[in-house]
């Protein structure tokens, strides 16, 4: 955190800085949840645009972008018309950041505000999601480089997040790949493509085996529906990494019983101890579970 508008003794402000302003967002933050809880949507917004305005003087691009998209979610309890107005903010806020990481970061909310908070996707509607996430995803290595700790107050760590090296890379990327999926365009079919490749290109040239593994399978998730083969093949390319455990339960979602108990009985042969070997364990024992199946015909009988 950086300053905060609160201007007591200047010697303070030097001595205790990070304490002060990291504990005074807390303080706030507790109030918007107050007001949330108590279903108060005015009282929270209004709450919000203190934290906006203290973010703002701050030159805190974080706070600022979660308060805005709060205040944007609840405006729209409010009405769906001042919701919208914030767009404009936002907008602005995303085009005026020097930083190169939180410009990104600043423009894949857009991207997302864009397609939520408006009624209709037209054409032209489309075309400025479709930039904004093209604007989020426009450097690799930046996201590669930045650690997702650095934006911990609009995110939640994941389970895989240790082993992409916490880097924003894996957050902005997929997240912005799914939402160009929803509009169904070729353009942004082809944009998806396109980042979806360059995430899984990048962790390869690391030699990141494992974070390459997952940023396939993401993509393959994202870009197309995968089919049972391509799981299977998946497997024996990098059926020495434990964590080919994710294919048993990416596989078992597709309904293939057979293909999945066969590789989760291999995958816990191998690795016994790995990361997924609970939820694999649960798999085979649905799978085994004996079960009962009793067919009547839909005929009537009358006494």
């Amino acid at each position: 955190m950086k300053h905060l508008a609160c201007h007591i003794v200047s010697l303070l402000l030097i001595v205790v800085p990070i304490f002060s302003f990291s504990q005074s967002y807390k303080k706030m933050w507790k109030d918007v949840e107050q007001a949330s809880r108590q279903s108060l949507p005015q009282t929270a917004c209004k709450r919000l645009d203190n934290i906006i305005s203290v973010a703002r003087q701050d030159n805190n691009s974080v706070q600022m972008l979660k308060a805005l998209m709060s205040r944007l979610w609840f405006a729209q309890d409010i009405s769906p018309d001042s919701a919208k107005a914030i767009l404009p903010t936002v907008e602005k806020e995303a085009y005026r950041q020097n930083n190169k990481t939180d410009r990104c970061v600043w423009h894949m909310a857009l991207g997302c505000l864009y397609l939520n908070v408006e009624t209709t996707i037209s054409v032209e509607n489309r075309q400025k999601i479709t930039s904004a996430f093209k604007t989020a995803t426009d450097n690799v290595e930046i996201m590669a480089k930045t650690p997702s700790t650095d934006y911990l107050p609009l995110l939640t760590k994941g389970e895989n997040s240790n082993i992409y090296g916490n880097d924003m890379l894996s957050v902005v990327f997929p997240f912005a790949a799914r939402k160009l999926k929803q509009l169904h365009t070729p353009t942004a079919d082809s944009l998806a493509r396109d980042i979806m490749k360059r995430q899984t290109d990048r962790y390869r040239s690391e030699n990141k085996l494992e974070a390459t593994f997952l940023s396939m399978l993401d993509s393959a998730a994202i870009v197309g529906n995968p089919s049972p083969d391509f799981y299977k093949e998946m497997a024996k390319r990098h059926a020495d990494l434990p964590l080919v455990g994710e294919l048993c339960l990416r596989l078992a979602e597709t309904g293939n019983d057979s293909t999945t108990y066969n590789l989760a009985i291999a995958t816990l042969k191998k690795f016994p101890d790995c990361h997924h070997a609970p939820a694999i364990k649960n798999i085979i024992s649905r799978l085994t579970q004996p079960s009962i199946h009793i067919y009547t015909n839909n005929s009537s009988v009358y006494p």
